[in-house]
């Protein structure tokens, strides 16, 4: 019995440890962050960590990339500038990037 609920214990251990992804469904939003510069997939799994979208600092830049929809954006909650103009957007929330000051946008239909 002890061994049953060691095995246990360990097993939910394990699959509560790994590592949570950042949920980006636009699909060229994704493909624009796992090749910027600098990088952010710093582990290079082809997926953004939580903790690899919060140790990002400084500028991101996904100027022209095709984007739709910026969901998962508010992982980056010490992300200072972000330039995301020429892209299809039409909603964009900011409030979890606290840190931001400088936005450039397009027009938002």
């Amino acid at each position: 019995m002890k061994k049953l609920l060691l095995f246990i214990t360990l097993f939910i251990s394990v699959t509560t440890l790994q590592a949570q992804n950042v949920n980006i469904p636009d699909a060229n939003f994704k493909n624009a962050l796992l090749n910027h510069t600098p990088v952010i997939d710093t582990n290079g799994d082809g997926e953004v960590q939580v903790s690899e979208a919060n140790a990002f600092t400084g500028a991101m830049e996904v100027t022209n990339k095709y984007i739709m929809d910026l969901i998962g954006i508010e992982a980056f909650v010490n992300l200072t500038e972000l330039y995301c103009s020429s892209n299809n957007i039409s909603n964009l929330d900011v409030s979890y990037n606290t840190n931001l000051f400088i936005c450039f946008v397009p027009i938002l239909n």
